[in-house]
């Protein structure tokens, strides 16, 4: 959570949105990658399988505790959010980012 805060530092957004982000943003598979990462580029390193494990048990219940959360905090989080000013960051039109559909233009 604390990169994401940091991440968004500066953006205006409330501590509720950015606590929201920060919980539900980023997933663990950069994880699994680097424990892969280490473990095919120093496969003899000493506990090397213990340390792919733990990432991987982490994930795992990183996934299902974020999936068992996910109804309840959208369900605050989106009470709070109508508490926001009607200036606040979080209700700032946002611009419609172009889609490249794979043609050459």
């Amino acid at each position: 959570m604390l990169p994401v805060a940091v991440a968004l530092r500066g953006t205006g957004l409330s501590r509720w949105t950015v606590a929201y982000l920060g919980w539900f943003g980023p997933r663990g598979l950069a994880s699994i990658l680097l424990a892969l990462i280490l473990l095919v580029e120093h496969p003899d390193i000493p506990g090397g399988g213990e340390v792919f494990v733990v990432v991987a048990v982490t994930v795992l219940a990183s996934v299902f505790l974020h999936g068992a959360t996910a109804a309840p905090l959208t369900g605050r989080y989106a009470r709070l959010s109508h508490l926001e000013d009607a200036d606040a960051a979080e209700r700032a039109e946002v611009a419609e980012i172009p889609i490249r559909s794979g043609r050459n233009r």
